[in-house]
């Protein structure tokens, strides 16, 4: 197992490092069942109540930008509860004063693809955790690295990619089996030049994102 001292060293020497069990065997399995029955709630009140429905405080359905297959929900409770659980945590992988930004789930579904990106300033030191999936072989999230190279990277269940989201293009190629949950959870630099952007500009965690429309 790493050292705090040699994953910060990584982080700063690479911009990203990968973490192993971050989030403890139970919890994350509780995560991804939560997940999955929030999922099967939303689904059920689009069916049966769909003028109680919104997409600002329920689940959102995939994009260009997310795999138009996705499901996904920003501030999620249980994962902003993570995002503020593992905010201490953070600070000692990167060697930075943070503030917590948002939390983001997204189930992804057969044939869905990220398509490359960098994240947008809300999200300076990104993280993606695996929950949990249902596939025979793992599906890797790439980075283009400083030197340009194409790096592949496996998580299991409880491990955490954190990056520089704003500077590490990131990626997903087609997307073969029946489901995948990652939680990202995006944090800033407090001492950088979006210091003062607490909580994506929301009052507090565990909100919805204040622009989206009802």
């Amino acid at each position: 197992m790493s050292t705090i001292t040699e994953i910060q060293n990584s982080f700063n020497q690479n911009s990203y490092v990968v973490v192993k069990e971050v989030v403890d065997k139970t919890t994350v399995n509780l995560f991804y069942s939560y997940t999955l029955k929030k999922i099967n709630r939303d689904l059920y009140k689009l069916k049966h109540n769909p003028e109680l429905y919104s997409p600002k405080y329920d689940m959102t359905f995939g994009e260009k930008e997310s795999g138009y297959n996705s499901l996904n929900f920003y501030g999620d409770e249980f994962c902003e509860t993570i995002l503020e659980a593992l905010h201490p945590t953070m600070q000692q992988y990167t060697g930075l004063e943070l503030i917590p930004e948002y939390g983001y789930l997204r189930l992804y579904q057969k044939d869905d693809t990220l398509p490359y990106h960098s994240d947008r300033p809300s999200c300076e030191i990104s993280t993606t955790l695996c929950v949990g999936y249902q596939s025979e072989k793992n599906w890797p999230i790439w980075l283009e690295n400083k030197n340009r190279e194409k790096v592949p990277v496996n998580l299991e269940p409880g491990d955490m990619l954190i990056y520089k989201g704003c500077d590490l293009f990131h990626w997903r190629e087609k997307y073969e089996g029946e489901h995948h949950l990652q939680a990202f959870l995006h944090y800033n630099d407090k001492n950088g030049p979006h210091g003062d952007n607490l909580y994506d500009g929301r009052e507090n965690l565990g909100l919805p994102n204040s622009k989206t429309k009802e």
